[in-house]
């Protein structure tokens, strides 16, 4: 009797006992975690973009008004473990290829596995992704998104290049415009040249001088430098958070309100949720802007066309 009793609670224990690979088992363990991982860490082994001339900062800059914009980012870094190593502080000044088009961005980017994680929990979280959608092809367009759109990085403020027609697409396809950010968002700085003859709409009042999110127009160097502790003068109305690529209206569709400064000068309402979510999710494998971005129709062609076992997953279609 006490084996027959023995032998039904084994099989019990058997029956019960997760599958290997599924979403039960330590996250790290699966083949799904372990090829998101593999990706990204062979991306950024040829470093991202921006991080060519870089220095961190770990402290006071001597800029007061550069601390404050800073402090919650180092903050936070102070309170994870290994933080400045993980997550450091950058101070990056970079050149495009075209004359005049030299800037500088400060950045806060997450290691491999943090993104790995982040997207592997998002995926096998239940309600987050659509039902038709697998958690493995869930998983390849979290990866190719967060690649493709920022290069797994997050602009705390600056001026960084990007493709000038995902500013205006009248703008030649070769043409590299400087895009103004702060706390992951395109934003605009005051200072910020805009075309001659083509001022940028400006939904935050007729008295509000109007300045661009982004420009083609030489940068002098004194407004690169400027440019990092400028006053936010609005958010575009496409305004997307990295590295989320959440858009403004999924989380506030108040129309222009978060757009705009608040009464007291604040920064738009929109920049501290974007970075808040963000630091609210290092150290943890639960973002919540990238899980919001997952829930909603996003049929974006550049994110489907590849599944998570192809070799160049973040490659071009």
């Amino acid at each position: 009797m006490r084996r027959q009793t023995f032998a039904l609670l084994a099989g019990l224990l058997v029956l019960c006992a997760p599958v290997a690979g599924s979403a039960t088992d330590d996250p790290r363990q699966d083949r799904r975690y372990k090829l998101l991982l593999a990706t990204f860490t062979a991306a950024m082994a040829k470093k991202r973009p921006m991080e060519q001339s870089c220095k961190a900062i770990n402290g006071p800059t001597g800029n007061d008004k550069l601390d404050q914009i800073l402090a919650p980012y180092l903050a936070r870094q102070a309170a994870l473990p290994n933080g400045a190593a993980r997550f450091p502080v950058l101070d990056c000044v970079y050149s495009a290829k075209q004359k005049g088009r030299a800037g500088r961005i400060v950045m806060m980017n997450p290691p491999a596995d943090q993104i790995a994680g982040w997207i592997f929990a998002a995926c096998t979280k239940s309600g987050v992704r659509p039902a038709a959608q697998s958690e493995s092809d869930c998983m390849a367009k979290a990866a190719r998104m967060m690649w493709l759109q920022a290069n797994g990085q997050f602009p705390i403020t600056g001026y960084m290049p990007e493709p000038a027609q995902n500013c205006d697409v009248r703008w030649p396809a070769k043409e590299t415009a400087m895009f103004g950010f702060r706390d992951g968002v395109t934003a605009s700085l005051a200072g910020t040249p805009h075309e001659p003859g083509n001022p940028p709409v400006n939904p935050c009042g007729e008295d509000a001088k109007v300045y661009a999110t982004c420009t083609i127009q030489p940068i002098a160097s004194g407004q690169i430098e400027a440019a990092l502790t400028a006053p936010v003068t609005k958010v575009p109305k496409k305004a997307y958070s990295r590295l989320s690529n959440l858009p403004i209206r999924a989380e506030m569709p108040d129309g222009d309100a978060s757009r705009c400064p608040l009464p007291n000068g604040e920064p738009p309402e929109w920049l501290s949720r974007a970075r808040n979510s963000y630091l609210q999710a290092l150290g943890s494998d639960h973002y919540r802007f990238l899980e919001r971005w997952l829930s909603i129709k996003d049929d974006d062609p550049r994110f489907k066309c590849k599944r998570l076992t192809d070799a160049r997953l973040l490659g071009p279609c």
